[in-house]
């Protein structure tokens, strides 16, 4: 199974709010995934549904295969929740380096992977990183709440 994301810190030592939300029917969820909600309940993000139009709500809580109406998930809504988070070194660029701290990244093809060629429309900002492991520490932002 791939690397997810996991919660390290937070920003302000606060801790993790789970909120619940309605899943969208027919939907399926998994926990250590960043989900959206573009009005019909919660979805997986992909970088199509949070392109210049982010309605990120947090990392997953709960998995939810196939939901039926009005089947609810939790997410973390905590702003300040610091996040461990697998990038893409697939690309042009293939490590973080400290200039890429405080800098907003894009999702890559899966909804718990850091694209590293993509700064467009990013929400994920890098915090900071360990290149042995081909990680990023990230604090999702501009988030709908």
């Amino acid at each position: 199974m791939s690397r997810l994301m996991t919660a390290q810190n937070s920003l302000n030592a606060s801790p993790i709010i789970l909120k619940p939300i309605r899943v969208k029917t027919s939907a399926s969820v998994t926990a250590a995934t960043i989900l959206v909600d573009l009005g019909d309940g919660a979805e997986l993000a992909t970088v199509a549904n949070t392109a210049g139009n982010i309605v990120v709500l947090g990392v997953c809580y709960k998995t939810v295969a196939s939901a039926s109406a009005n089947e609810q998930t939790k997410y973390d809504s905590n702003i300040s929740t610091i996040y461990e988070m697998p990038y893409d070194a697939t690309g042009t660029k293939k490590t973080l380096t400290l200039a890429d701290v405080g800098t907003k990244f894009q999702l890559s093809a899966n909804p718990y992977t850091l694209d590293l060629d993509v700064t467009t429309n990013g929400f994920l900002e890098v915090m900071g990183f360990d290149n042995d492991k081909a990680v990023a520490f990230v604090a999702i932002r501009d988030r709908k709440i």
